[in-house]
């Protein structure tokens, strides 16, 4: 009992403090005061709010950042131009060894460890791409002999063609031939395949001048037709079928003078129209000595208007019949049309051959003549006639000499 009366003095007298107000906590120090440890603290000054990130401090830094990833950028694109074109490199051989069934990151690798590389991203990509184009080919196992400025495009082809040293040949182009001529003749000496090199021809694309000069047409068969400079090359077995192109372009560049080019535009006529007519006259025309006369019976022509508008050279039926036919998946009569010259009035779509300098210095140095018509008997002597009366009897004096007549403009 003594318990529950002490208890209850006790809430009473805590009961009547609180109403009498008075506060049993401890007492709050005050500024300036003195604390129980003898201290004399004065009070803190109030901590000024953070401030945010300005509008002009994110700008600066967004800036900032897209300047540097633009710089770094830049200079990875400059590396993997420079490494894919195989430029600044040093010129050393390497021998390098292709397992059998290896990928594209494996050879990757062995490419970086021996330097031939810089940019493995790069000629992985790189590789992907070209892969689209070479479905079916793989790369071959072998030893190879590999230079460190070779390009992208050199290493992959060589190493997919399977030549595994730097071998030579020359081979000498004629007068006259065609670009399928042409390429026959490099897959038959194992340079390159003759469909690659065909691709590269008609969509590869190459920085010289002359290609600006290209007639644009749609019914033009071979881009560059006219432009493979017939010449002796030296080409390495198994050598990218770009590179191969290349040394002919580079050589036809080079027989192209600045007087050539005046003379064209004296004339009024363009590169692609003097090769186009150059290619004709060095079909006709086995001997030199006739080709500027055989050229003067073409120009009468193309100058005659409306007499005589059409050329009529049989070699034009032939170049339609032998080089664009068999090569086209679907018939395409509007083409056969503008490369026939029985059917096409002027010039036909594009060169039909690849002419030499003297049929080109023929084309544009014309013999100064009134001949409207021209033909040859099988001995190779040539035939000129002013009018179709005269041309009717110079093919009944050809055909005295036996069959065999190659007339051109046989047609009134």
């Amino acid at each position: 009992m003594q318990y529950n009366q002490r208890t209850d003095f006790r809430s009473r007298e805590y009961n009547g403090r609180l109403n009498m107000g008075v506060d049993m906590r401890q007492p709050q120090p005050q500024a300036g005061s003195v604390h129980n440890d003898g201290i004399n603290r004065q009070p803190m000054p109030p901590r000024a709010p953070k401030k945010k990130m300005g509008k002009w401090s994110r700008t600066l830094f967004a800036t900032l950042f897209v300047v540097g990833f633009s710089v770094f950028l830049a200079f990875f694109v400059l590396e993997s131009a420079t490494d894919l074109f195989g430029l600044n490199k040093e010129d050393k051989q390497l021998e390098i060894v292709i397992p059998e069934g290896i990928n594209t990151f494996q050879l990757t690798g062995i490419l970086k460890q021996n330097g031939i590389i810089k940019q493995p991203v790069t000629f992985q990509l790189y590789a992907w791409y070209r892969s689209l184009s070479m479905p079916n080919k793989k790369y071959r196992a072998g030893t190879y002999v590999v230079n460190t400025n070779y390009s992208y495009d050199e290493i992959i082809y060589k190493l997919k063609s399977g030549s595994t040293k730097d071998e030579t040949v020359n081979i000498t182009f004629y007068e006259g031939m065609t670009v399928k001529e042409i390429a026959n003749l490099l897959e038959k000496n194992n340079v390159c395949d003759a469909d690659d090199f065909l691709e590269v021809i008609d969509k590869g694309e190459f920085n010289y001048e002359f290609m600006q000069m290209l007639t644009k047409n749609e019914l033009r068969f071979r881009r560059l037709e006219g432009y493979i400079f017939p010449n002796t090359h030296t080409f390495y077995i198994g050598e990218n079928p770009t590179s191969v192109a290349k040394k002919f372009l580079t050589d036809f560049d080079k027989k192209i003078t600045d007087e050539l080019l005046e003379r064209m535009k004296n004339i009024n006529m363009t590169l692609d129209e003097t090769l186009t007519l150059a290619s004709i006259i060095q079909k006709e025309c086995s001997s030199v000595e006739e080709m500027k006369k055989v050229s003067s019976v073409f120009h009468n022509r193309l100058a005659s208007g409306s007499s005589l508008p059409k050329l009529q050279s049989d070699v034009t039926i032939n170049y339609v019949e032998d080089n664009i036919k068999p090569f086209l998946k679907v018939n395409n009569q509007k083409m056969y049309d503008a490369y026939n010259t029985y059917v096409c009035e002027g010039l036909p779509a594009g060169p039909i051959s690849n002419p030499g300098i003297e049929a080109i210095k023929a084309a544009l140095y014309p013999e100064n003549t009134n001949y409207m018509y021209f033909l040859t008997d099988k001995n190779g002597k040539y035939y000129y006639a002013q009018t179709f009366a005269q041309h009717q009897k110079n093919l009944a004096a050809a055909a005295k000499a036996g069959a065999g007549v190659h007339g051109t403009t046989t047609q009134q």
